[in-house]
């Protein structure tokens, strides 16, 4: 009788494997409902017809277009060149289809602040403000809305919150201090349109604000290559039907401040405010009447003169010992600010002008490349020559 030690070499027997789970009953799955087959049909058609959208081929940005259509809305809008915000809320992307239902406007004042920036300011800002009576005395806490109705325009104010209190504006801090004393010059309606993002021809509820002061271009579309003029209105009317349970009244103005590099294109006598800048000193206004034109030179730029007259031929001012030609560019961007030439610091920033290079420049150059008025260039040439910057 044979035993395993006569096997050596026989392998032992494997353990028997586990059981795989039973298999599963196959579920039989209903044919779709009528309803749902004509609801996929219908956004297959949609979609095709938002691939195939005419439009008029203007390329004109989103002010132009209110002003072409501010009488007439609701319409439907495409985006030809899209631009990129610091928010989502001013972003688009090309080929973004929106109807628009309204425009929309709500008070805002522009002002200038000490660093010459232009600030817009929502009337209804929740913080208060303090009228600036004179060297280191104001006025009383009070509203906006509220120092707007008793006093004109330009007034000097301060906000009526600790020096370290934070604003945040779009993605950045700003602390109340570096506002310092800031120049009320004007109330102005911002203008925004109301509209609906239109995605694969269907009509999102979601409301979207489309702010005129953006740099993108658009078009209007008057059609589809796949629908007839009855199908197009139609159409129209179906979107029509959805925006009607769109809540456009909840719509409200920006609630916060907004600072922008150059005048919004609503506000009035604009080469006026060019001129108007705080400083750090503060400027005073002692009574609620309107300011004569030597009274806003005089006392918010102190080396402007009124229009009409000349400057001094010996204003006070300080020398600069160090010869330009020294400064590099961030140092020269810094003696624009003191010589109240502040807008002109970003194109020397962006083209990188320096002292050496500023020595070269023409009169014509500065006035025809660089925009520079007249008065601005007797003051840059005086300091090049002299090193003279008016106290």
């Amino acid at each position: 009788m044979s035993s395993s030690r006569n096997h050596p070499h026989r392998v032992p027997p494997l353990p028997p494997l586990p059981q795989t789970p039973p298999r599963p009953p196959k579920k039989w799955t209903s044919l779709p409902s009528p309803e749902e087959v004509a609801k996929e049909k219908r956004i297959q058609r949609l979609d095709r017809l938002s691939r195939n959208f005419l439009d008029h081929d203007e390329n004109i940005t989103a002010r132009q277009m209110f002003e072409k259509h501010r009488n007439n809305w609701p319409q439907l809008l495409v985006v030809s060149q899209g631009c990129i915000g610091l928010t989502d809320f001013d972003t688009f992307s090309s080929e973004q289809v929106v109807r628009v239902q309204k425009q929309f406007q709500y008070e805002c004042v522009i002002a200038r602040d000490k660093l010459g920036r232009f600030v817009s300011i929502p009337l209804h800002f929740e913080t208060k403000f303090k009228v600036v009576l004179g060297i280191k005395h104001y006025g009383p806490e009070q509203s906006l809305s509220d120092i707007i109705a008793k006093y004109e325009l330009p007034l000097t104010v301060k906000f009526a919150v600790p020096r370290s209190h934070v604003f945040y504006i779009n993605t950045s801090s700003h602390k109340a201090d570096s506002f310092g004393c800031m120049a009320l010059l004007q109330v102005y309606n911002e203008t925004y349109l109301v509209s609906n993002p239109i995605n694969n021809g269907i009509l999102d509820p979601l409301i979207c604000i489309v702010p005129l002061y953006l740099e993108m271009l658009m078009n209007t579309i008057y059609g589809s290559e796949v629908l007839t003029d009855d199908q197009w209105h139609h159409y129209l009317d179906e979107l029509t039907a959805e925006a009607n349970k769109v809540n456009f009244d909840s719509v409200q103005g920006r609630k916060e401040m907004a600072i922008y590099e150059k005048l919004p294109p609503e506000i009035d006598n604009r080469d006026d405010y060019d001129y108007i800048r705080i400083g750090d000193l503060e400027a005073t206004f002692t009574q609620p009447a309107r300011f004569r034109d030597s009274d806003v030179y005089s006392e918010i730029g102190p080396d402007v003169p009124a229009r009409g007259e000349q400057p001094d031929d010996e204003p006070s001012s300080t020398v600069h010992a160090c010869p330009v030609e020294s400064l590099g560019i961030e140092e020269l961007c810094a003696q624009l600010e003191r010589l109240r030439l502040h807008k002109h610091v970003k194109v020397f920033r962006k083209k990188g002008i320096s002292g050496v290079i500023l020595k070269s420049l023409s009169e014509s150059v500065l006035k025809q490349e660089l925009h520079f008025k007249d008065f601005e260039i007797i003051k840059l040439m005086a300091f090049i020559k002299k090193g003279h910057i008016p106290k």
